[in-house]
């Protein structure tokens, strides 16, 4: 495909990304380019701007239809058909028919009207790139495809072998076109570049600057571990268990373990199960603009690594918010799998990785007396503020 060579600087930039699952790199991003002296406009399916961190998890009834379903999930043969048949249905994703086939005039409206100079695709949902592939040769605008989750190589793919493989297709086809390919880590770019054969340039997650500066209340709670997100039962259960057997040995010294985010079933049953219902709060969801106090205010934060290496090349979103709070950092870590997460945290003097529940405990005592005397200078270069000049020297290319 023949694109216009544009030789003026990137003024005007249309990004394609769902606010909801965008939050915070594309938002803060685009912050950041106004600050820039960039005029951005996000095109989006969903159009509330802040979404309860981690979104809400609303218990189900135990009701028949509801035990019918958990019946069917249990059995690994029904659900793998379910599974896939139901994102066949729906393929690429659900967003498609409402978004990519039902907004074709509205987004050719706001093309013509806004006249981007480049426009950036940010997935998940998929739909964004094929929107911005299809707007791109349409009106001869260059294209940047962002991955903050990969496609068909997503280590949680939904569609089986199937639709692994449909989406692989269809993946190429539509990429091939992009003028640039950007994603979060090193190793993804490594992976992605090889897989598209061209160059994919790694810009990480990082934090607000200006949500952690603007903090006033900054006094530590005294013990408390907090963390804040979802704990994902398939992926993380075990290295949760392991952090509540490390509690078992340190609930008498006046420790409390709160949990902002979805309340499963099964985070219950396993604080049940130890007897830490007296030091263990599951507090719920809580908004987006009152995580930056809860994380500055805590003796320590928490992150429970996956349970397989299908993540492994990954960083965890929330690292970066903890590194933004500055506050002392525990990634608990399956001992079977080296993270990225773990490398990078490395840089800092105030994180710490364990596996087993002795190293736990060790980890949990330090941090708790730890003080933190953050480098600035490491901690500049995942300020949204640097991400976003970064990103500009690649679309000003």
């Amino acid at each position: 495909m023949n694109k216009r060579i544009r030789n003026k600087s990137v003024k005007k930039i249309l990004i394609i990304a769902d606010r909801i699952h965008a939050q915070p790199r594309m938002t803060s991003l685009a912050e950041q380019f106004i600050k820039l002296e960039k005029d951005v406009i996000i095109y989006s399916f969903s159009t509330i701007d802040d979404a309860q961190h981690t979104l809400s998890h609303i218990p189900k009834n135990n009701n028949f239809i509801n035990g019918i379903k958990k019946m069917l999930q249990n059995n690994n043969l029904i659900k793998s058909l379910i599974g896939i048949i139901k994102y066949l249905f729906f393929f690429p994703d659900k967003y498609f028919f409402k978004w990519f086939l039902g907004k074709h005039k509205e987004i050719d409206a706001l093309v013509v009207k806004f006249n981007p100079d480049v426009v950036i695709s940010s997935s998940s949902p998929v739909s964004t790139h094929l929107i911005a592939w299809r707007i791109a040769k349409k009106f001869d605008l260059k294209w940047c495809a962002d991955f903050r989750d990969m496609w068909s190589l997503n280590h949680n793919h939904q569609g089986k072998f199937i639709g692994r493989a449909l989406d692989g297709i269809l993946e190429k086809a539509i990429i091939k076109d992009a003028n640039w390919v950007v994603t979060t880590t090193p190793i993804w770019a490594e992976t992605l570049t090889k897989f598209y054969n061209k160059e994919v340039f790694s810009i990480t997650n990082g934090f607000c600057d200006e949500k952690y500066s603007s903090v006033l209340e900054k006094e530590v709670q005294s013990s408390t571990i907090r963390y804040t997100g979802n704990i994902t039962e398939n992926i993380q259960r075990l290295t949760f268990t392991k952090f509540l057997k490390a509690l078992c040995s340190l609930r008498n010294e006046g420790i409390v373990f709160e949990i902002y985010g979805p309340t499963y079933p099964w985070l219950y049953e396993e604080i049940d199960k130890y007897n830490l219902d007296s030091i263990v709060k599951l507090l719920g969801p809580i908004p987006s603009k009152d995580i930056p106090n809860i994380q500055m205010n805590a003796s320590l934060n928490i992150i429970f690594g996956c349970s397989y290496d299908g993540f492994s090349g990954g960083y965890y979103l929330k690292m970066f918010e903890y590194l933004g709070a500055m506050r002392p950092i525990l990634l608990i870590s399956d001992q079977r799998y080296k993270e990225s997460s773990a490398e990078l945290l490395d840089l800092f003097d105030f994180t710490y990785e364990a596996s087993s529940v002795d190293e736990i405990i060790s980890s949990i005592k330090k941090a708790l007396k730890a003080s933190v005397i953050p480098d600035h200078s490491k901690l500049s270069s995942f300020r949204y503020s640097s991400l976003a000049k970064q990103y500009l020297e690649v679309i000003n290319d």
